[in-house]
């Protein structure tokens, strides 16, 4: 049975939407109210499933919408699936939040001056839906609410983005970015587009399970969250150390890529078979941290020892991926330097960045570069990058304050 294959990680043993255990357990359209009564729960984790065992059964035409925002690299993964499947054509709307949350969390209509301040400097510049078009909503917190009034329930952890709803029951299926991918990019792959389905890809090839599923926590662990780790340790040694496992890991990775165009292209799988030339979902979550790290991770989060640029291999492989019908859609380049920029503070109390070696500056001050060389020109500040620059300045000008912007899911 489809609903029983889950290579990428052990769901909630109590599903709080629809009381199944776990993911493929009974789910009956009965329990769907009464499941929470008054109980606190830190995440919303249930299942569309194709067998029908579902309280949220594969519809499409709008039953279930994606939230998603532009800069966050977990919500990328299921929105990446959804527009590589054609899904976002017809049969789940996609809704994006303003690309920059403040101290009251992702918004759609700001609420306050610093966002007042965020959505003029930025309008025009990068798309959101400023009128949620589903209900109405203002602030994503509201879907939340509307979720645990319905199941009866009091939601005790963060409110992040992605976020897949049902629209019909008025509660959140899942609040889990690789619970959403797999059920947009598995149970619903009836509704996939024709010119995805011609391709004869899968995300998620069953044959290959075991070696994906290792690799998608690879992925996740050393490379997504790396980022997010590194920026937050205070501790300079430590800071360090980390920096350094996740350089390797690109590094590692770089190698890998230096043969074949995707992750897993040419692994046997158990029934012998090779794979072909096809992404998995491995490399979406690969590519959801490329696409953002030279624009916004080097600089915002003290890791621009490199650059992506740096690796031919890493780089192809991101250029190959955006090239791929859906990806460019869901890669808003300037939603992701807004959201870096306007969310983040810079870390304080943090250790010391690690600079690109060798230290371009310090021969700049012995003479050992031009004076017709500028510092800033070409590299990871010129040409491209004057947004980015812009934003830094405009960042400490409005004060941004701090927001609950750690996601991990």
């Amino acid at each position: 049975m489809v609903a029983a294959r889950r290579p990428i990680q052990p769901l909630t043993t109590a599903c709080v939407s629809c009381g199944c255990s776990g993911s493929a357990g009974p789910n009956t359209e009965a329990s769907v109210k009464p499941c929470g009564q008054g109980r606190e729960i830190k995440d919303f984790k249930c299942s569309i499933l194709a067998d029908g065992s579902s309280a949220f059964p594969v519809e499409g035409n709008g039953r279930y919408v994606l939230y998603v925002a532009a800069g966050c690299p977990f919500a990328a993964r299921p929105w990446l699936v959804a527009e590589m499947t054609g899904l976002t054509d017809k049969e789940v709307p996609l809704v994006k939040a303003f690309p920059g949350n403040s101290v009251d969390g992702w918004f759609f209509v700001p609420g306050n001056e610093e966002e007042e301040r965020n959505v003029k400097g930025m309008r025009g510049q990068v798309a959101w839906h400023e009128k949620e078009p589903i209900k109405g909503y203002k602030r994503v917190r509201e879907i939340y609410d509307e979720s645990c009034k319905t199941l009866n329930v009091k939601y005790t952890g963060a409110v992040t983005l992605p976020v897949l709803f049902d629209t019909k029951r008025g509660v959140i299926v899942s609040n889990d970015s690789m619970d959403i991918s797999w059920c947009l990019a598995v149970e619903m792959a009836s509704l996939h587009g024709s010119a995805w389905k011609s391709k004869g890809w899968d995300l998620f090839p069953e044959e290959w399970d075991e070696k994906h599923s290792e690799l998608i926590h690879q992925i996740h662990d050393k490379v997504n969250r790396a980022v997010y780790v590194c920026h937050f340790e205070p501790q300079q040694d430590a800071y360090e150390r980390l920096l350094s496992a996740f350089w390797d890991q690109i590094k590692g990775l770089d190698v890998s890529l230096s043969s074949k165009k995707f992750l897993m292209q040419g692994t046997k799988g158990t029934g012998g078979s090779t794979l072909g030339v096809q992404p998995v979902f491995a490399d979406l979550m690969l590519y959801a941290t490329c696409i953002r790290f030279d624009v916004a991770y080097a600089h915002r989060f003290r890791v621009g020892t490199n650059l992506m640029r740096d690796f031919d291999n890493i780089w192809a492989f991101t250029c190959r991926m955006y090239s791929l019908p859906g990806v460019k859609e869901a890669s808003d380049i300037r939603g992701i330097m807004a959201t870096y920029y306007l969310s983040f503070p810079l870390r304080t109390k943090a250790a010391l960045t690690v600079p690109p070696v060798p230290c371009a500056f310090e021969k700049a001050l012995m003479g050992g570069v031009s004076k017709k060389t500028s510092l800033l020109s070409g590299g990871v500040l010129g040409g491209s990058f004057a947004m980015l620059f812009a934003m830094v300045v405009a960042a400490f000008a409005m004060g941004v304050a701090a927001a609950p912007f750690l996601m991990s899911r």
